[in-house]
């Protein structure tokens, strides 16, 4: 009685292994570079439940930017595939991920600010924070310096809105390791007093 069910179980694991290695239709794993091309800024009105994009006015304390960095996906031209004798190896059918390379990675960003009645520009990254819980915030020099290398889109919050012009035009520069720039100014923002 003992073996016909050791016998069962055995011959259920077999199938069950068979099954997933007959159907299991992974793809070669590929390589990706990830290249910076542009830098795309969104003015945000953070005070509802959902953020909108600003349209002409916020409140200054309800401001926050986005920030999203535009990429090429290249294929790399490695060879990543572990085939041994024409057949790829099995890991239990279990598909691996796909590789991602960022041989520029962004370094920082900076946050300008230009009145736009006296058209003095204004260096405002120290006013901007990065969410990290409820009503807490990182500067932007430490997330950057903690960040995963694959954030590449960010929304920033003004936090410390004392010394922003009534009405203004921000701009971000968004610098890479290798030392290239790219920069992006928004509409002329209205903060409503």
């Amino acid at each position: 009685m003992i073996k016909k069910v050791l016998f069962i179980l055995a011959s259920f694991f077999l199938f069950q292994l068979m099954f997933s290695c007959i159907f299991c239709h992974c793809n070669d794993p590929e390589t990706y570079e990830i290249n910076y091309s542009s830098v795309e800024a969104t003015p945000y009105n953070t005070s509802g439940f959902t953020d909108v994009v600003v349209e002409d006015t916020v409140y200054r304390n309800a401001f926050g930017l986005g920030v999203y960095m535009i990429s090429d996906l290249v294929l790399s031209h490695e060879n990543s595939s572990y085939a041994v004798l024409g057949f790829s190896t099995l890991m239990a059918c279990s598909c691996e991920d796909d590789t991602y390379l960022y041989p520029d990675p962004i370094s920082h960003v900076k946050i300008l600010v230009t009145d736009s009645e006296t058209e003095i520009i204004t260096d405002v990254t120290n006013l901007f924070g990065m969410p990290v819980d409820n009503n807490e915030y990182v500067s932007l020099e430490q997330f950057f310096r903690e960040r995963a290398e694959w954030h590449d889109g960010f929304q920033f919050q003004l936090v410390d809105f004392e010394t922003i012009p009534s009405s203004a035009i921000f701009t971000v520069q968004a610098y890479l390791e290798s030392g290239i720039m790219f920069s992006e100014e928004t509409k002329q923002i209205n903060f409503k007093d």
